[in-house]
């Protein structure tokens, strides 16, 4: 991939994920940041992270070998000279010549081989020093002041690095208009040439996405941690009277939605923001890039300008499957009545529309990515439908090939959207039932103040592990199943200018992903994507010609529950649907949580005329993953095999609801729907 494919992203991500993420700030980012001084590191409390770090690489060793942090602390003839109470600071002087760099590191008492090694200046209670150390190196006046000026400054954080973006961007800004007029003259690239996206138009966007990047004043990143929690955050302050200063202004402390709770792997809550200021900064520094890809950001725009911004909801991956739902709230004093038929269901097809003929050109292959299913009235509402597939929202170059690499989960990116307006309330769901239930849950919404951040998310960390293992598996290598673990909490919130966001996880969490990691056996693990052809398939799972590697893979495939899946779904598929339900029942047998084994092995009891067992396998899987389409429509068929057809069409008209394509055609043809 080349590099402008890779600083497009790079600037894509950086506004969907900060623009979008917007949050509160107690500590503004420019307090820590010197006038004299364009960069600042400061590690705080050198000693515990060590201990932590340490603690952390023992979990992940398999033997007692000595911690990486030991070179660490021989480079800086110990630590216990270190002054813990007092942040050990790294200052950056940038111009167009060279940076000057220093560190200025306190001390509780002296320690004359760490001065005498590094040609260290010794102040009061503090060594100074130049990065790297070279011997007889001058450090000025003005970068000591800054250093000691800015060990004085009070910092929580256990690490962090601030930079003054506005004076950085003025030191460098002819280099930066000199790099930019060598972007036209740079080789072309066949992705983008597919979008007809000229370098000059690249200039363009790189041009204003610096512009935007101009307008903010002082970034500062960096981690705490302590002995139970690890925290990621940045915090950015805009310049006055910038547009991303209006953007990083809270718009309210109300929120309606306090009370709804979805309890889901991911869930996720926001209030009201300024979207239309976030969608026109994308839009000026995107716009053209967007419409040479055939899409119409401004009528995306338009459309959510109608939104508030505040919603809820949340996101599970299942058995291959994704379910979402989710509340937002629109704007009042208009009439929504027509709003689903007339605004934002057109939209949304002709942004399929358009994300197809994209996709065509960059895959030359045609992706349906939005499908309309059927309308229903729901608690006197009527209710939209439709299925999506893989539809991205804020699409890059790459994103489309990169999607070909995981193709054989397609599932994983299709859901199915239930949606109606309820007054001012946009309500998604995966099926009418819980339209009917988040209906009903909305007549308790009451708006009433809230200090809650504008914006959280938390993820289900092992289900998180699980989603990515099934979206990118690795052919040989037996993972197993990820431990139980809490959730990844991400906040955000902004104030007075100023964005703030963190990201936090528990360090027994890591501690549990860390030994998980480290029993996972690699040494089958191949490369090469999973073979579809059956007999390449079983080739893999037992070699037949060399008697040492059959018996070493049985011994190692005996307790391998996608081994014995494997061989289940060949047998089923070649009709020996007992010796599949032997090997379902092994699945079940190694793993009582595989619930798709449960729907497979109902699926074989079938075929072989044991109908009760049949019905009573998948009504476990059902029980597990009730909103499951497939596993209605299987139940369905297993009726009409045994005889019962109106329990089989009952089924198969749920299974219709819930998405089911097979189960909508054979309604149809039966002209039973």
């Amino acid at each position: 991939m080349s590099s402008k494919i890779v600083a497009i992203k790079i600037f894509l991500i950086f506004f969907i994920a900060v623009l979008i993420v917007s949050t509160n700030v107690s500590v503004q980012a420019k307090n820590n940041l010197p006038d004299a001084l364009d960069i600042v590191v400061k590690i705080s409390r050198m000693e515990e992270i060590l201990k932590i770090f340490e603690d952390l690489v023992q979990t992940a060793s398999k033997a007692n070998t000595p911690p990486p942090t030991n070179m660490l602390r021989g480079m800086l003839h110990g630590t216990d000279w270190i002054d813990p109470n007092r942040p050990i600071v790294i200052g950056i002087i940038l111009n167009e010549t060279r940076p000057e760099i220093a560190a200025l590191i306190p001390f509780q008492k002296q320690n004359n081989n760490f001065q005498g090694a590094y040609n260290a200046f010794s102040g009061t209670d503090y060594y100074i020093m130049t990065v790297p150390p070279i011997p007889d190196a001058h450090v000025s006046e003005s970068l000591k002041n800054a250093l000691v000026e800015a060990s004085g400054l009070k910092s929580g954080d256990s690490l962090s690095i601030t930079m003054n973006v506005s004076k950085i961007m003025k030191t460098y800004y002819d280099k930066i208009q000199e790099f930019m007029a060598q972007i036209e003259n740079m080789p072309s690239n066949q992705e983008l040439d597919k979008l007809d996206i000229s370098q000059h138009e690249i200039r363009e966007i790189f041009q204003k996405s610096i512009d935007t990047l101009s307008e903010i004043e002082t970034i500062s990143t960096g981690l705490n941690l302590n002995e139970s929690i690890f925290e990621a955050f940045l915090k950015a302050d805009a310049i006055q009277g910038s547009a991303l200063r209006k953007l990083f202004t809270s718009t309210g402390d109300t929120f309606l939605l306090d009370n709804y709770s979805p309890q889901y792997q991911i869930n996720f809550k926001s209030h009201s923001y300024n979207v239309a200021g976030m969608l026109d900064i994308i839009n000026n520094c995107f716009g053209n890039f967007y419409k040479k890809m055939g899409i119409a950001f401004s009528s995306m725009a338009s459309v959510y300008a109608d939104f508030t911004g505040e919603m809820a909801g949340g996101i599970n991956f299942e058995n291959g499957k994704m379910v979402f739902e989710n509340i937002s709230i629109l704007k009042k004093g208009k009439n929504y009545a027509d709003f689903m038929e007339k605004t934002y269901l057109p939209w949304l097809e002709e942004y399929s529309i358009n994300m197809n003929k994209m996709l065509s050109k960059q895959l030359s292959a045609q992706q349906q990515n939005l499908t309309r299913t059927r309308e229903s009235i729901v608690k006197g509402h009527k209710v939209y439908g439709a299925k999506v597939n893989n539809l991205s929202f804020f699409p890059v170059p790459g994103q489309a090939a990169m999607t070909t690499g995981i193709a054989q989960n397609k599932q994983m990116f299709e859901y199915d959207m239930r949606m109606t307006v309820l007054d001012d309330l946009f309500i998604t769901a995966p099926n009418d039932k819980r339209i009917g239930e988040l209906i009903q849950i909305s007549g308790n919404f009451k708006e009433k103040k809230s200090s809650a951040p504008l914006m959280s998310m938390n993820i289900d960390i092992a289900s998180y592990i699980k989603m990515i293992i099934e979206m990118v598996p690795v052919q040989g290598l037996n993972i197993g199943k990820p431990p139980e673990m809490g959730k990844i909490i991400v906040k955000a919130d902004t104030g007075n200018g100023t964005i703030n966001t963190t990201t936090s996880i528990m360090i027994n969490d890591i501690k549990k992903v860390i030994a998980w990691a480290k029993d996972i056996d690699f040494s089958n693990m191949s490369s090469t994507p999973a073979q579809t052809d059956t007999k390449k398939i079983e080739t893999e799972i037992e070699p037949v010609n060399q008697a040492d590697n059959h018996k070493k893979t049985r011994v190692m495939n005996e307790n391998n529950v996608e081994y014995w899946r494997k061989k289940g779904a060949i047998c089923s598929t070649y009709g020996n649907d007992k010796a599949a339900i032997k090997y379902y029942k092994k699945v079940i047998e190694l793993d009582p949580n595989k619930i798709d084994a449960y729907f497979q092995l109902g699926i074989s009891y079938g075929e072989t005329g044991a109908y009760q067992k049949a019905i009573l396998s998948i009504n476990k899987a059902l029980q597990a993953d009730p909103q499951n389409g497939l596993y209605f429509y299987g139940r369905g068929r297993v009726y009409l095999l045994s005889g019962d057809e109106q329990k089989g069409v009952d089924d198969l008209k749920l299974a219709a609801v819930l998405g089911s394509r097979d189960a909508q055609d054979y309604l149809q043809s039966r002209k039973l729907n």
